[in-house]
Formats: C-alpha cells, sequence, structure tokens
C-alpha cells in the first residue's frame, strides 16, 4: 500500500514536471527527474542525473484497525551555476510548488489516500551550508526545500 502511493505521487510529480526547464550540474537544461525513497547509486545509471530532483520519502507511518498514516517528505533539490542565492531559492521553489500542487489536487491520490490538511510544513534549507544526505552529501550551490505532509487510508477499504 506504502509503495502504491509512492509510485502514485512520483508519476504525478512527473507530470507536472516534465515540461520544465532547469539547469543540471552538467549544464544541461533538463527536466526535473524524481526518484522514489534517495537518490540511486551514483554507478547504477549510466548518465544519471542527479539535480533538478524531487526525491518522495516515506519516512514513518502508523497503522490501527481503522487506517493507514504514512508520513511523506518531498526534497525539492536544484542547482544554481551563478553566486546567486536568490536565483537558487526561486528554483528549488518552483519545484516546492509542484508538489504543493500535488497535494492540492482534489480526491484521493492512489488507491484511496487523504492528505491530511492539517499535518504539513516545509523547511527551506536554501539558506543552510551543511550537505544533505539524502541529496548525496552534495554542497552548495545546491539549494533545497523539504515538504512534510501526512497521508491517510481507511484500512477497511483495503480489506
Amino acid at each position: 500500500m506504502i509503495a502504491e502511493l509512492m509510485t502514485a505521487l512520483a508519476s504525478q510529480i512527473t507530470g507536472m514536471t516534465i515540461t520544465m526547464s532547469m539547469t543540471s550540474p552538467s549544464g544541461a537544461v533538463t527536466a526535473p527527474a524524481v526518484y522514489i525513497g534517495a537518490l540511486p547509486p551514483k554507478d547504477s545509471v549510466a548518465n544519471q542525473q542527479d539535480f533538478p530532483c524531487v526525491i518522495v520519502r516515506p519516512v514513518s507511518g502508523t497503522l490501527s484497525r481503522t487506517e493507514i498514516v504514512c508520513d511523506v517528505h518531498f526534497i525539492c533539490g536544484a542547482y544554481i551555476a551563478t553566486d546567486s542565492a536568490a536565483d537558487g531559492v526561486s528554483a528549488v521553489h518552483q519545484l516546492a510548488d509542484v508538489c504543493l500542487g500535488v497535494m492540492a489536487s482534489p480526491g484521493p491520490i492512489g488507491d484511496k489516500w487523504v492528505l491530511d490538511r492539517q499535518n504539513m510544513s516545509w523547511d527551506d534549507g536554501s539558506s543552510q551550508q551543511a550537505s544533505v544526505p539524502e541529496m548525496g552529501g552534495q554542497p552548495h550551490p545546491f539549494y533545497f526545500v523539504t515538504i512534510k505532509a501526512r497521508y491517510r487510508r481507511s484500512y477497511l477499504d483495503h480489506i
């Protein structure tokens, strides 16, 4: 059930970012890549694109007699070749806006998962100099934002 949620979220984000044009560290202009969980290992994919990207990551959850809850982080990462922090913040927030757009879509995600609108937040890591493990430990000029959301699904719907 969690895999189905991750796949549905990644698919919706991919559909909304496919026409975006952002710069990769190699200088190529490309659409953001979308990954589930984390960036793939460096040697697993030829010509792997790390940035720009969105990582959809399940981080915790609960299961009760009536529902399943899954906390999801959307980690948005962008690369900016200039020294302009404003450009970096703008680029990464374009990706964050896409994730927020997916969250704002009406109706359930995947097979009956519903966003818990009371449990959403985001952290802007753009001004932090520390590297981010989910982003391969890369230092700046990489910018990131993490959006935190909670999805719920009635357990009785699955029986």
